[in-house]
């Protein structure tokens, strides 16, 4: 007999596990962070109704208990009047989304021999004390498949997941975070370091995370020290070929297969190393049979090659087209790597170079050609782009192909990979070769750069989502190729690059690597102009302006304000005398941003006016758009509603014909303030919905972060419903965490101070407006912290404290950076207050007032503390 479920929360959590979804696949689908989920089934948070109704969908009630559903969820209803047995609604939305990637890659051969290995692993991973197990061994030992069955079994006999991260493409230390969680289906964007956000996720989590191929970033290793410091739950599974030096390091050397030491058949199909190469060689040519002679050809390759299963595998694949006698003939003619003693050779070369130099040789001068060229492309790479960068047919890619040269990868993509010790092997060839080398690599910074370029305008569009997919997955190949026009000096390319990437980085919010990667550009620039000794280049001057401009950007977004600006300074220098119209309009435009961040709305709407002005002229829409949408933002904020209402409007009615969501998002929430101001309740909910379902389907968290904050602050202030309002500015909340904006975070902080409150929760209320004050400091935003300050006087007022809140008001009230609606806020505290002082007290703090706004109007420098 089934038992009731005690709660909504535990029959949450049977209803979700029933159909089969893990709290993560359940809080993707309904677009919340999991610890919001957690909480839901914990019963310590309800759903909004919104929340609610995605809930109802994806866990699969059936359409006649929806209703009933969101009563329960709303505490209207009894628990019990809902049966988690009841068969989930086979809805067309259900089957229509996307299955989630599974954790784990899925091998396309099963795992032969191990068996001790895997046994001695599970044993050593099962210690507590062992939380960092690294497999060791030369290059081709199989160190990537055992890894990987182990994760495999960890999953089917461990309570705790496990996930697998490939660091084959990553070519630096500084990106092994963003794969780690990108492995992880985790979003690291924002101003906060990856680093930090991923150590956030991690701390309460119970799972192994293997990384594979650790040899190329072992100035890295900090990274997993710092995780194994804070995240008590995470074991690491690491292969290499050289060790980590690490103090929780556990060492376990990987050999090669056992090798066969007769041809008896019962001995020779049953060991390791034949059964692996019998299984290759079956694949590779169907109705492969084994003869006496073919016998004895395997024990000889299983001999030479010492149980290596990289060699193995490449040996099986010459079937196709010799006997295994020659193939052991071959390899008895160059098989020296396991004596190379060449102090210059990679490690990763000394076990299986001759294996692979066998396979050059049996590859056509044109083969060989496009196999050197591919090793260029860091990733994978598309069939196009081969095209492209090595200008190889089809059928030379497929011959590749049939040799185990060249892998599928996503094959639903249209993908294909090659293995590192085979494109590194090929780069080695194609540097014996300096022109071919250098040709190669323009062809493959000219492909990827021109394709940013092209993807714009799909990138700006209601393809936005498909197309950062795409572009995302040629992210390696897309730093290498902008590197190298750097490096070339190829400006024109960079220039028509620019701008695509700073709204790529934009939508991936990788603040950190889009600044450091301007900078190197314009320092490259400046370093040209240098040698021209004074002379005009207008084409370089105009480049390195536009990219002042994208390094700028890059220094607003994180609230590095002087910066930004300075760098516009700079930018428009350079641009003003060569009449660049579109590059003028995004330095005018976004320098006003950063105006208005810093509270100077007088600046901030002469810049965007100007923006205004110039974006009627030759340039895009969505510049038109920004400079409207946020030259409304200013007349808002300085209480001029109805002009930021008409001017918000248009700019909406643009990002609406271009079906940008992102820009949708961006000025719909902007355009939700002043609709509201003026009392246009229904377009300000309307609005505000179809943001925050445009943000859940982007799969965007900072997106969805912003959403969630606008809505949750337009049913607190309409006083519809508390309740709902506090759940979604806390789900904002956590998500902002994650995300590190800090801008964003001291809103939504402030927001929730005023709803705690309002609810007499003075302590609470204290700390979230001190966290705005913190974190609007931080992002340089002074409007955000002045508006937190009269949240913080009226909880002193609350406290009884009424001179220091009084003084808040007060200076909030004259500070030139205040809001009209921080300024109405504080004008209404100073009524309420002034008559519960003296006349004489009063009028000190006004002196008080005046004298700090004489000397400093940029911060408050009063104490927000309590007393003792």
């Amino acid at each position: 007999m089934e038992m009731t479920p005690a709660s909504f929360g535990d029959w949450v959590k049977r209803r979700r596990r029933m159909i089969d979804l893990t709290q993560k696949e359940l809080a993707h689908r309904v677009g919340c962070s999991v610890v919001a989920l957690q909480k839901i089934e914990r019963d310590e948070r309800r759903p909004s109704r919104q929340m609610a109704e995605r809930l109802a969908e994806f866990l699969e009630v059936p359409p006649n208990q929806h209703t009933l559903f969101l009563q329960v969820a709303r505490r209207e209803r009894k628990v019990e009047l809902l049966s988690p047995t009841t068969q989930p609604a086979r809805s067309e939305s259900r089957d229509a989304l996307p299955h989630p990637h599974p954790k784990l890659p899925i091998p396309p051969t099963p795992l032969v021999g191990r068996e001790s290995e895997l046994t001695e692993i599970a044993r050593l991973l099962q210690d507590p004390h062992c939380r960092l197990l690294t497999l060791t061994g030369v290059g081709g030992i199989g160190k990537t498949r055992l890894a990987l069955e182990v994760a495999r079994q960890w999953q089917e006999t461990m309570t705790c997941s496990a996930c697998f991260v490939s660091l084959v493409g990553v070519s630096a230390p500084e990106f092994i975070a963003l794969d780690i969680a990108d492995a992880l289906d985790i979003s690291i964007s924002g101003s906060l370091d990856p680093k930090a956000q991923l150590l956030n996720y991690l701390r309460e989590k119970h799972m192994l995370i293997v990384l594979d191929n650790f040899e190329h970033l072992l100035d890295g290793t900090e990274l997993l020290s710092e995780i194994l410091q804070h995240a008590s739950g995470i074991k690491f599974l690491v292969t290499s070929r050289e060790l980590l030096h690490l103090q929780a390091e556990w060492i376990l050397e990987v050999h090669g297969l056992s090798v066969p030491q007769s041809v008896k058949a019962e001995e020779l199909e049953t060991n390791s190393s034949a059964m692996l190469f019998l299984q290759r060689a079956r694949q590779m040519r169907v109705g492969f049979t084994l003869t006496d002679f073919e016998r004895t050809a395997i024990l000889r390759i299983c001999q030479l090659v010492q149980g290596l299963p990289l060699a193995i595998e490449l040996a099986a694949a010459w079937v196709r087209t010799l006997s295994c006698l020659e193939i052991a003939h071959e390899i008895e003619q160059g098989l020296s790597f396991l004596e190379a003693t060449a102090r210059d050779i990679p490690e990763r070369h000394r076990s299986i170079t001759i294996v692979i130099d066998q396979s050059w040789r049996l590859l056509s001068s044109e083969e060989q050609r496009v196999l050197q060229q591919l090793s260029v492309f860091r990733g994978g790479f598309t069939r196009e782009a081969v095209e492209q960068v090595t200008e190889a047919s089809l059928s030379l890619l497929s011959a590749l192909v049939n040799k185990s040269l060249v892998q599928h990868g996503d094959a639903h993509a249209g993908r294909f990979e090659l293995h590192e010790l085979i494109r590194q092997y090929a780069a080695a060839r194609l540097e014996e070769n300096v022109m071919e080398k250098q040709a190669t690599r323009e062809r493959h910074s000219q492909y990827y750069l021109t394709l940013l370029e092209e993807q714009e305008p799909d990138l700006r569009s209601k393809r936005q989502k498909e197309m950062l997919t795409k572009l995302t997955a040629d992210i390696d190949n897309l730093r290498i190729a902008w590197d190298f026009a750097i490096s070339g000096e190829v400006v024109d390319l960079l220039r028509c690059a620019s701008g695509p990437l700073y709204y790529f980085y934009e939508l991936l919010q990788y603040f950190q690597e889009a600044e450091t990667a301007y900078k190197r550009a314009a320092d490259m620039l400046r370093a040209r102009l240098a040698t021209l000794e004074g002379q005009k280049d207008p084409e370089l001057e105009g480049a390195l302006g536009e990219i002042l401009n994208y390094r700028a950007f890059f220094n607003l977004r994180p609230g590095n304000n002087q910066e930004a600006l300075d760098l516009f300074q700079a930018s428009m220098e350079l641009l003003d005398p060569l009449h660049e119209t579109h590059a003028l309009t995004f330095a005018f435009v976004h320098s006003g941003v950063v105006h208005w961040a810093m509270g100077d709305f007088d600046e901030a709407s002469r810049a965007l006016s100007k923006g205004l002005s110039t974006s009627n002229t030759f340039t895009p829409l969505w510049l038109k758009a920004f400079a409207g949408g946020f030259l409304g933002a200013v007349m808002h904020d300085t209480g001029k509603y109805a002009e930021g209402y008409r001017l918000l409007s248009e700019s909406l009615t643009i990002c609406r014909e271009m079906e940008d969501p992102y820009c949708i998002l961006l000025i719909g929430g902007y355009f939700a303030r002043s609709a509201q101001a003026l009392g246009y309740i229904d377009e300000t909910h309307k609005v505000l919905r179809e943001g925050l379902r445009i943000a859940r389907e982007s799969g965007n968290r900072w997106s969805i972060g912003l959403a969630l904050e606008r809505l949750g602050v337009f049913i607190q202030t309409t006083g519809n419903n508390n309740e709902e309002a506090q759940q979604l500015l806390e789900e904002s909340l956590e998500l902002l965490l994650e995300v590190g904006d800090r801008w964003s975070l001291s809103w939504v902080l402030n927001a929730i101070s005023q709803l705690v409150l309002a609810n007499h929760e003075e302590m609470k209320a204290e700390q979230y407006a001190m966290d705005a004050i913190k974190f609007a400091t931080e992002a340089g935003n002074q409007p955000s912290m002045l508006n937190a300050l009269v949240t913080l006087s009226m909880i002193r007022a609350q406290q009884k404290l009424y001179t220091s809140a009084l003084e808040m008001a007060l200076y909030v009230l004259q500070h030139p950076s205040s809001t009209q609606d921080a300024k109405d806020r504080a004008e209404y505290m100073r009524r309420e207050l002034e008559p519960k002082l003296t006349p004489h007290e009063v009028e000190t703090i006004q002196m008080r007032i005046q004298s700090n706004s004489s000397t400093d109007k940029s911060v408050f420098s009063f104490d927000t503390s309590l007393p003792g």
